[in-house]
């Protein structure tokens, strides 16, 4: 939400999410400015090249602290919508033979389980859910968690029935069933390409995170 408009949200979404998110954890890189504040000092008379390069440096380790706070404000965000959604995706995922992992992966990358938003084409919901397909699905309001959850998880688990593969899956879900069919697999549609490489990516942090509570609950166990 702090990314204003559509525009502005698509550009930071692919260069910012994808990048820098990336190597946010190494916080050796956001102290370049500081090492080359050191070695400035430390000349006598440093040119002014090298100073107006500092200063830039400088402003651009302050932009990725202050980028370093907001991830981690949306990540607190985030995580809270997911623990409020918890019980109710687990009961999909078990009505209809679903990993509870992949509703959330496809709720993070359609809403990031915001259960208010609205696309611009008009999607809505935490599984973003066009006005047809909640009609299809027999859901009455798109803004309810309940039944937003149960619809998305059903027209997901019709997809996978459909293609017999979780990757034509998403694309499905993200560029409709005719459009794969048309291509015979992912369409050749760089928003598609990406929706399914970051669903699946959301998926597997997901199931390390379960896989890496589990150890550490069976270790807590085997040490009593």
């Amino acid at each position: 939400s702090f990314l204003g408009d559509k525009p502005q949200y698509d550009y930071y979404h692919d260069i910012f999410i994808d990048e820098v998110a990336k190597k946010i954890s190494d916080t050796s890189n956001l102290g370049i400015a500081d090492t080359i504040s050191r070695q400035v000092k430390n000349m006598n008379n440093p040119p002014d090249q090298i100073q107006n390069q500092f200063f830039e440096l400088n402003k651009l380790n302050n932009q990725a602290f202050a980028w370093r706070e907001r991830i981690m404000e949306l990540n607190d965000t985030i995580q809270g919508r997911l623990d409020e959604i918890k019980d109710t995706v687990e009961k999909a995922a078990d009505k209809y033979g679903l990993d509870k992992n992949l509703i959330m992966a496809v709720i993070i990358q359609e809403s990031y389980a915001d259960p208010t938003a609205v696309s611009p084409v008009g999607a809505k919901g935490l599984m973003q859910l066009m006005d047809e397909t909640a009609k299809y699905l027999g859901v009455r309001d798109s803004f309810n968690v309940e039944e937003n959850i149960n619809g998305g998880a059903r027209y997901l688990k019709e997809q996978i029935d459909n293609f017999d593969d979780v990757k034509l899956a998403l694309a499905a879900y993200n560029a409709g069933p005719n459009a794969v069919k048309k291509h015979g697999g992912i369409p050749p549609f760089a928003e598609t390409q990406k929706y399914v490489t970051r669903v699946l990516n959301y998926f597997e942090a997901l199931s390390n995170e379960d896989n890496s509570k589990n150890n550490n609950i069976s270790g807590n166990v085997s040490k009593h």
